[in-house]
């Protein structure tokens, strides 16, 4: 069967000039020849059986007509899937739009955008039919400092400036490492959730790179508290402090029962406030304030070993000493006790007035 090639096209058309809209009308020929004998020049179109071809590269390559054809029939070069739509960009059988396929390093990137000038702004932007869109945009120079974003609509959501190693979440220009803003709700800027429940959530703080030397937050979701731990050489220390979700705070190693906050170990302040619910001992000046005589207090003594109304030796040693009530304890002996002075002090004044009488 002969192989004839297109080599010349001779046409005229209605008009000079036409839009892109309008159609292309050929009055004269389309003249088709035998070259078989002559050598055939890349770019050469010819009608071989029931498809058109292209010469490319020495070979002939059909033209995507009917059936799934290829536009370079090469895994190396483009094809087109007429049945789907795809096109493939080093791979026969696309599966998607466009579907990119690298064969070996030196094809990397597989995709490059490159700016008209150096104020220019790379971008790649995927729009729905409501005209919202997600992109992807890359800066460097301008005068500005480089950076790469991620973007819904105009709003930035992530942004990378890579001359800073900084990361920003909703902010343009993140100050230090990293910088999350919240710009409308009323939320957590950052949540960290383990793969299931009542499992740990941990941020290490380290000191230097290698990450073995610092302080770790942790959250443990089986006895739901917060722990912060000393972690030194890779090995966790005991924790430092334990945070209930209720409100109560342990420095060291256990809560103490029916308290918020618990002391394992030595307190120093320059002042410590205490209010208290029970009444302070002013009461002890009122008119009716019913006052042990010594005599009573003296027989309280030899029974039970310490003052009315204070706590036995044992009882501190098993429960501790309630600051605020000792406080006010002490404060309504002393109180008491200036009431027995001013006792002796006028019976002292009435034992002189008798005997100076006598004298």
């Amino acid at each position: 069967m002969r192989k004839y090639t297109l080599i010349t096209l001779f046409c005229f058309c209605t008009a000079p000039f036409l839009s892109a809209q309008e159609p292309l009308v050929v009055e004269g020929a389309i003249v088709i020849q035998d070259t078989t004998s002559s050598p055939v020049l890349d770019g050469t179109i010819q009608f071989e059986g029931t498809e058109f071809q292209g010469r490319v590269a020495g070979a002939w390559k059909p033209f995507a007509l009917g059936s799934p054809s290829l536009w370079v029939n090469d895994a190396d070069n483009l094809y087109y899937s007429v049945a789907g739509g795809y096109v493939g960009i080093g791979v026969a059988d696309p599966l998607a739009r466009l579907h990119v396929k690298y064969r070996s390093e030196a094809d990397r990137p597989l995709l490059r955008l490159t700016e008209l000038d150096l104020g220019d702004v790379g971008q790649i932007r995927l729009e729905n039919q409501n005209s919202s869109y997600f992109s992807i945009r890359y800066r460097l120079g301008g005068g500005d400092e480089p950076w790469m974003g991620w973007y819904t609509n105009e709003d930035p959501n992530l942004i990378y400036n890579p001359l800073r190693g900084a990361l920003g979440l909703h902010k343009t220009d993140p100050l230090g490492t990293m910088q999350i803003h919240e710009p409308v709700r009323d939320t957590a800027l950052l949540v960290m959730s383990p793969a299931s429940s009542n499992q740990d959530s941990r941020i290490m703080l380290a000191e230097g790179p290698g990450g073995a030397v610092g302080m770790i937050l942790h959250y443990d979701g089986g006895l739901n508290q917060f722990h912060i731990i000393g972690a030194d050489n890779g090995g966790e220390l005991d924790p430092a402090m334990r945070v209930k979700r209720t409100g109560e705070i342990a420095l060291g190693q256990s809560f103490a029962t029916g308290y918020k906050l618990s002391v394992d170990g030595k307190i120093m302040c320059e002042e410590l406030q205490v209010m208290l619910e029970a009444d302070w001992p002013d009461y002890v000046f009122e008119s009716d304030y019913d006052l042990r005589p010594l005599s009573e207090v003296r027989e309280y003594i030899d029974e039970h070993g310490h003052l009315p109304d204070v706590p036995a030796a044992s009882e501190i040693e098993e429960s501790g000493v309630p600051v605020g009530e000792m406080q006010r304890i002490l404060l309504q002996k002393i109180e008491e006790l200036t009431l027995y002075v001013i006792e002796l002090s006028e019976e002292n004044e009435e034992l002189k007035s008798v005997l100076k009488a006598k004298n």
